[in-house]
């Protein structure tokens, strides 16, 4: 993300999800360039209220499609 990296993006929507409860039921996922995260963004995600996954921006866009059908029908 240009203005923030995902770890900024999950404290400032935590932050915010306090003055805001419905933002806790938004799912997201992350999209990283890395085949993997490492352990401290992984630890943040995995506690990130509304995280579903991430996945390596060379999937293939079948795959992401695939996944926010999932979890636009609650089978996440």
């Amino acid at each position: 993300m240009p203005e923030m990296s995902g770890k900024e993006f999950v404290l400032e929507l935590n932050k915010r999800a306090v003055k805001d409860p419905r933002l806790n039921s938004i799912p997201f996922v992350v999209m990283t360039g890395e085949n993997f995260m490492d352990d401290e963004l992984n630890k943040v995600f995995a506690s990130a209220r509304g995280f579903v996954c991430f996945f390596p921006k060379m999937i293939p866009p079948e795959k992401v499609l695939e996944k926010a059908v999932e979890i636009i029908s609650g089978r996440s």
